[in-house]
């Protein structure tokens, strides 16, 4: 009996795991748009938006971002020694922020 009930369930599942393997995604409002005819007659597609993309973003004047200088950060070997209490420590490597960042100023390129 639970054999036979395996047997039916694991199909009943499997055949649900493989009918959705085969559902596609649901088209897009634009693709809705064109196949209802609601898409002015000289617009055929995407490819009609991209030389008008391409010449906008060259037209725009780019503005810069300014310039962060990243922190100094060193490395540095801590020797094994034995502290005043008694107890050892272990050599060991430490990494120590030698200089904090800063913004480099625009106007003579000198970082602040």
């Amino acid at each position: 009996m639970f054999g036979k009930r395996f047997v039916w369930i694991s199909t009943f599942f499997g055949l649900g795991i493989l009918s959705t393997g085969c559902m596609t995604r649901a088209p897009t409002s634009y693709e809705l748009d064109r196949r209802a005819g609601l898409l002015p007659p000289n617009e055929s597609g995407i490819e009609n938006d991209l030389p008008q993309i391409k010449t906008n973003s060259n037209s725009e004047k780019k503005t810069q971002m300014p310039e962060r200088l990243p922190p100094v950060v060193e490395k540095v070997w801590i020797t094994p020694q034995i502290l005043p209490d008694g107890s050892k420590l272990d050599g060991t490597w430490m990494w120590i922020e030698v200089d904090h960042g800063r913004w480099r100023d625009d106007s003579n390129g000198v970082a602040q």
